[in-house]
């Protein structure tokens, strides 16, 4: 509202300015059509938003919100009433139940009937300033409405029962119709009807916009040469669309009824509508018939008009005694149009709805809540924003960047963003000066703290092989044959055969028959050396993993005084809670590939073969793992199990190998119901052994209760349950680190 009143204002003045200084310059029916931008400017809510560069902090709106007056605060001030407020109201009356809320009803209808006779209750009117105001502005539109709608019912009531058809003489039809389309009007089709009508002031067009009909009075229909030249005053006024704009301006004066400018743009424009519609009366009659067109106006306009006939959509003829001298002066005077003149008031026009219309780039995100904070997920990462900085910041993921967006609420202005990029980016915005925040130690941030000066180096978990493996046994996993050796649908109701195996490199049996049984971590119980290094120059280019970074926003200087104070507090708060974001371990386009073949492949028999088998297919590859064709399915008795295999294409075992292996084992648990065990045997690349991991669903719920709740006939429900078992998974894997 504060947008539309301010830019409405300043739309209106101009036009006031305009119509002055370009008045019987610019052709009357290009003046009328100046207010349809004030009626575009009062109907539509909001301001086109784009970029202007260096133009940008010129525009109106722009302006206001850098006004040190602080006329935008008092526009938008909605403090509530909080003084203590004493009075007495009977339980039962109307006041009792305006005034009060829910939950002191609720305590008096629980008092006992013998309780005090009165109770004392501190609290506050739940009404605020905005409210009071909206109140008024609703009691105003509803009195300027109800007098428009009454004005026009008694009107046309008027008309109907006084009107009688009436046919008109053949040469006023020739002249303005003419023979065979070739007269003023040649759309004969579309002629309203002419009613002859007693007790109106004056001729005019009145009806619903489309259904319109002319009405003549008495000494009109009685001279052929006023007849026609009301018929095309008419005629022109329906051509131009007038019924429509007359209710249209009933519309804005009733939803703006506190505004003088609406008003007096309301009486100029239904003034310049007559004019326009003058010029094209004279258009259409040719200027021989200036004259006599002056003389019939002159003769028809002989009654001052009423307040009423600025809110009737009727086009009556009626004026002040000045107004009708300056109508008679302008048909007589035949004003020249002159083509500079309607140039510069082009130009000036689009200079002013440039700016008026339109506002630098706003921000629509999600406000930050001052009780719960809020928890955003960007493309790469997951960020609990706190609720320190609740009601004065919001939060806007970008489209093309994914990067997570802070701003002020009020300024309207970026404070930082949480994002992933490539080191020689972050490493650029440290030569800037910009401050960066590195997040966590992911991807290559342990170079750019070492960059940043920070006195730590790096340390990798490096797992070599323990040199005898487990040995419990996992009974149930015989081989059955190979691959398209199967009968029926193992794990169903529907299937005899216990096991089967899809194998396009084929398993000996000695493999299939060394799984493992047994409760066992998964993480192999095996020796862990850390080896711990500075790090080394390297060559920023050659490097395609990113950095985790939350970078400040510039905008010292660039904003009030007491909004710095606000922004430089959000970004220190923002600094806070860098070490609580959560990395995730898909960007949100590899997220939504895998959600879309998991949903799709959802299957609540472990038995599916084609359908686990494309679920194998859908889960991201370790870093430093490849997946080796074939799985096997225990499918006969409990546990169901599923098992497959991975080869190392490096000598190590490293972290975020783990965190992937038991990502994709809670995706797998999610999708497939029945799903008890996973087994995952990983090779190393020098044939020198391997580990198998064990995953079981009755430990993995234990930490993620969600795996309970997978809906394997909604696919919405189901993709929803997967982001949250995402965001699950990420939270335990990073509290499992910090323990």
């Amino acid at each position: 509202m504060r947008e539309i009143l301010i830019t409405a204002t300043v739309l209106i003045l101009c036009i006031l300015l305009i119509r002055r200084i370009f008045r019987r310059k610019i052709g009357s029916r290009m003046q009328y059509a100046l207010w349809l931008l004030a009626a575009l400017r009062l109907v539509i809510p909001v301001s086109a938003e784009f970029d202007l560069g260096s133009f940008s902090d010129f525009r109106l709106m722009d302006l206001v919100g850098e006004d040190e007056s602080g006329i935008g605060e008092r526009l938008e001030e909605t403090i509530r009433l909080e003084e203590p407020i004493q009075m007495t109201v009977n339980s039962r009356s109307i006041l009792f139940r305006l005034f009060t809320t829910d939950e002191i009803r609720e305590t008096l209808e629980a008092m006992p009937k013998d309780g005090p006779t009165s109770v004392f209750m501190a609290g506050k009117l739940g009404f605020s300033r905005l409210d009071v105001l909206l109140f008024f502005w609703g009691i105003g539109g509803f009195i300027i409405g109800a007098w428009i709608i009454i004005t026009n019912v008694v009107f046309s009531h008027r008309l109907k029962k006084r009107r009688k058809p009436f046919d008109l003489p053949e040469e006023v039809k020739t002249a303005v119709f003419g023979e065979k389309n070739s007269g003023l009007f040649r759309k004969k089709g579309r002629m309203p009807a002419f009613y002859a009508v007693e007790g109106i002031s004056s001729p005019c067009l009145y009806g619903f916009p489309g259904c319109e009909a002319v009405y003549l009075t008495a000494d009109v229909i009685g001279d052929t040469d006023k007849l026609r030249h009301v018929i095309v005053h008419e005629l022109v006024h329906k051509k131009h669309g007038d019924s429509l704009w007359a209710v249209l301006r009933g519309v804005l004066v009733t939803v703006y009824w506190f505004h003088p400018l609406v008003w007096a743009a309301a009486v100029c424009s239904k003034w310049d509508c007559e004019l326009a519609c003058d010029e094209g009366a004279l258009a259409a009659l040719g200027e021989k018939e200036r004259v006599p067109y002056g003389e019939t106006l002159l003769s028809i306009i002989t009654q001052k008009g009423h307040m009423s006939d600025l809110v009737c959509t009727a086009t009556t003829m009626t004026g002040s005694g000045k107004s009708v001298k300056e109508r008679i002066r302008f048909i007589a005077e035949k004003p020249k149009v002159f083509y500079a003149a309607a140039a510069g008031v082009l130009f000036l026009i689009a200079v002013v709805c440039l700016f008026v219309f339109t506002r630098d780039t706003q921000f629509h995100g999600t406000v930050v809540d001052a009780q719960e904070g809020l928890l955003v997920t960007g493309g790469d990462m997951q960020i609990p924003l706190p609720a320190s900085i609740g009601g004065i910041s919001g939060c806007v993921v970008e489209k093309e960047s994914d990067e997570a967006v802070i701003y002020h609420l009020a300024a309207q202005e970026e404070v930082g963003r949480f994002a992933r990029m490539p080191l020689k980016d972050a490493l650029g915005l440290v030569d800037e000066g910009r401050e960066v925040t590195p997040i966590g130690d992911y991807g290559y941030n342990y170079l750019l703290r070492a960059y940043l000066g920070e006195p730590l180096s790096r340390t990798e978990h490096t797992y070599t092989p323990a040199k005898e493996a487990a040995t419990d046994y996992q009974p149930g996993m015989d081989e059955a044959g190979t691959a398209g050796e199967t009968a029926g649908v193992p794990g169903t109701d529907t299937n005899d055969d216990t096991t089967y195996m899809i194998d396009d490199s084929g398993y000996r049996t000695e493999e299939v028959q060394e799984v493992y049984e047994g409760k066992t971590d998964y993480l192999p119980n095996e020796q862990i050396v850390e080896t711990t290094y500075e790090p080394d120059e390297v060559n920023v280019d050659e490097l395609y993993s990113g950095c985790y970074v939350y970078v400040k926003a510039d905008f010292d200087g660039k904003v009030r005084d007491k909004y710095q104070e606000e922004m430089a507090y959000i970004d220190e708060e923002l600094k806070t809670v860098v070490y609580q974001v959560i990395v995730l371990s898909l960007n949100r386009e590899n997220r939504d590939a895998l959600f879309d073949s998991l949903a799709a492949n959802r299957t609540p028999y472990v038995g599916d073969h084609s359908k686990v088998g494309a679920l194998l297919e859908a889960l991201p590859l370790p870093p430093t793992l490849n997946r080796e064709a074939g799985f096997s399915l225990q499918t006969l008795e409990s546990p169901y199990a599923l098992r497959f295999d991975y080869k190392m294409c490096m000598d190590h075992f490293t972290k975020d190998d783990q965190d992937m292996l038991y990502f994709n084992a809670a995706m797998l648990f999610y999708a497939i119901g029945n799903l008890e065990q996973i087994a995952v045997e990983v090779k190393y690349p020098s044939g020198g052994g391997s580990d198998m991991m064990i995953y079981r669903r009755e430990e993995l719920e234990k930490d993620l209760p969600m795996l309970e709740k997978a809906d394997y006939e909604d696919d919405q429900i189901f993709r929803d349950g997967l982001a949250e078992l995402q965001t699950a998974v990420e939270t335990y894997l990073l509290q499992t680190d910090a323990g």
